[in-house]
This record gives C-alpha cells, sequence and structure tokens, in this order.
C-alpha cells in the first residue's frame, strides 16, 4: 500500500509548528477545530483525563498530522500514482 504521508513531511510539520509563535498556533488549532470538529472532539474526550502535560502533547500531534493532510502540503509531498485509465483500460469511456 503506498504511502498517504511521508516521513519528511511530518518531520517538517513538527519542526514548522515548533518554531511557530503561540498566536499562530492558536490560529492554527482554532482552525482545525472548525474543519475538523469530529476529530478534535473525539481527541478532547479522549483525552480530557490526561495530564496538562500529555493533553498539550496530543493536541501538538493532532495539529500536525492535521497539517500534513492539507491539500496545499500533500501536494508538495505527493508521489505520482497511477492513473485510472491504465489499471482499468477496458473503463476509459463511458456510455450512457
Amino acid at each position: 500500500m503506498a504511502q498517504l504521508v511521508s516521513s519528511a513531511l511530518i518531520e517538517e510539520m513538527w519542526r514548522t509548528i515548533g518554531a511557530s509563535s503561540s498566536a499562530t498556533i492558536r490560529k492554527l488549532q482554532k482552525q482545525c477545530g472548525k474543519e475538523q470538529e469530529e476529530l478534535t472532539g473525539f481527541l478532547l474526550g479522549f483525552t480530557s483525563d490526561l495530564r496538562p502535560e500529555a493533553l498539550g502533547l496530543a493536541l501538538y500531534i493532532h495539529l500536525v498530522v492535521v497539517q500534513a493532510f492539507r491539500p496545499p502540503v500533500l501536494s508538495k509531498y505527493a508521489q505520482p500514482g497511477p492513473r485510472l485509465s491504465n489499471l482499468f483500460p477496458a473503463v476509459t469511456t463511458v456510455h450512457l
């Protein structure tokens, strides 16, 4: 199975977010909460009993992963995959 996100991309996200100002991180977290409401809610519910340091780490990891899957970021690291027409040559034309 092809790798969706490379280790280089995750490494870049760790470093980029780690070097960001607290205002930038808050902005990204707010955006993440709006765009990934269910996932963020799950994370907060699942980690609510953790110590503050562990909760902070979980939120940081969540932010890194969400940022890594943003389309502009993914396109920078995307590996070209096989064309659909190469996988299914008999289905290149649809007749209605």
